[in-house]
């Protein structure tokens, strides 16, 4: 069974609504990359096909001062510009947070108790805008929740997150551990 069929039994999805799954390298910026991906799709569909940027909204959809779509042209955001868009948009509340979670060993966030993590906003702010694909997968920020609805919340879009190879117990072998995090060349 193909992963577009896979999907579409999942969902419960009729045979006329459109679903199109689109595969990213892992780099660290995956999430950026799918969603520069579906922003771009429209230069590889055909004419008759409508593409993600027909269904954002027209009042507007921006980040970073960028518009999304306009009339008759559609610019592409880059993964880096979404990447810079939520560093801009953290917070001494979310730096907190971060720091809260790392204290209470979420696993998730132990890259925040590391010797070389982030001690101020600024810090984190700068290490938010840390592509994948020039430091390596271990080396940047990854897309949390945070980053998910800060983008979503620029254009304007509800997401949904469907991580195939994740474990169905409960727990993903594919976290990022301190050590991993400390030893990893990309």
């Amino acid at each position: 069974m193909s992963c577009e069929s896979a999907l579409r039994t999942t969902l419960q999805l009729s045979r006329d609504l459109s679903l199109r799954v689109i595969s990213v390298i892992p780099s660290g910026d995956c999430f950026y990359d799918c969603m520069h991906a579906l922003l771009n799709e429209n230069e590889s569909l055909d004419r008759d096909t409508a593409g993600f940027n027909s269904y954002l909204s027209s009042e507007a959809p921006l980040i970073a001062g960028l518009k999304v779509k306009s009339e008759d042209d559609y610019s592409t955001i880059t993964p880096q510009e979404m990447r810079d868009y939520v560093a801009d948009q953290l917070s001494s509340e979310q730096f907190d947070l971060y720091k809260m979670f790392a204290s209470a060993n979420v696993e998730d966030f132990a890259w925040m108790s590391l010797p070389n993590s982030p001690q101020t906003l600024d810090e984190l702010k700068h290490f938010a805008r840390i592509s994948g694909k020039d430091a390596g997968a271990g080396k940047c920020l990854w897309a949390d929740e945070f980053a998910l609805s800060t983008i979503s919340d620029g254009l304007r879009i509800t997401l949904l997150i469907i991580d195939d190879q994740a474990s169905r117990g409960g727990g993903s072998g594919r976290k990022r551990s301190a050590t991993a995090t400390e030893n990893s060349d990309g």
